[in-house]
């Protein structure tokens, strides 16, 4: 449970309510308007929802160990694209990794594997994984924001990226390795 949990937590750094914080710092480097903003926004979001179906397909026969490492892996990676973006395009393809990687992904690797891994109290494990859901909600906003006001934008996607390379891909892969057999072995 606990590496479900820490992907659908994962999941956050490619949610609207993580991204929205950067949008207005995103808006006055690249200098870009609102409505612009909004086409790649939207753009990378109708990117994500067109590719999330072979991306289901791959993550239903992949193991729950490399699912998660690419998964984290690409969330790492373009997290720290994040932090270097010079223009419109390249924020482009930041917002299409981070939500392709955090929020599609990253979710159904939690959510997935829950209910792969629990048969018999598949409800209950799937609750408790998206528990990653709020607790993202109720602590991210509050330690992004007061990063990106003292630090800058820029360090706090350098801070996301260790994050994920120095703590999440440890931590699950530690997780998967103590994984029990299902409930119905």
């Amino acid at each position: 449970l606990g590496f479900c949990l820490l992907f659908v937590f994962a999941s956050s750094w490619g949610q609207t309510f993580l991204l929205s914080i950067f949008q207005p710092y995103w808006m006055r480097s690249l200098r870009l308007d609102a409505g612009s903003m909004g086409v790649i926004y939207g753009g990378a979001t109708l990117a994500i929802g067109l590719l999330l179906p072979w991306a289901g397909r791959w993550l239903d026969r992949a193991s729950p160990v490399a699912a998660g490492t690419i998964t984290l892996l690409g969330l790492t990676c373009f997290s720290a694209l994040t932090a270097m973006i010079g223009s419109a395009t390249w924020l482009a393809l930041a917002l299409f990794g981070l939500r392709f990687f955090g929020q599609g992904l990253s979710a159904n690797v939690g959510t997935v594997n829950a209910a792969r891994w629990f048969h018999h109290n598949r409800g209950k494990a799937i609750s408790l994984a998206a528990l990653g859901f709020p607790i993202g909600e109720a602590v991210l906003p509050i330690i992004v924001t007061g990063s990106a006001v003292t630090l800058g934008w820029r360090a706090t996607w350098w801070i996301l990226a260790a994050v994920g390379a120095l703590g999440f891909i440890p931590l699950a892969r530690a997780l998967a390795a103590r994984h029990p057999q299902s409930e119905s072995d």
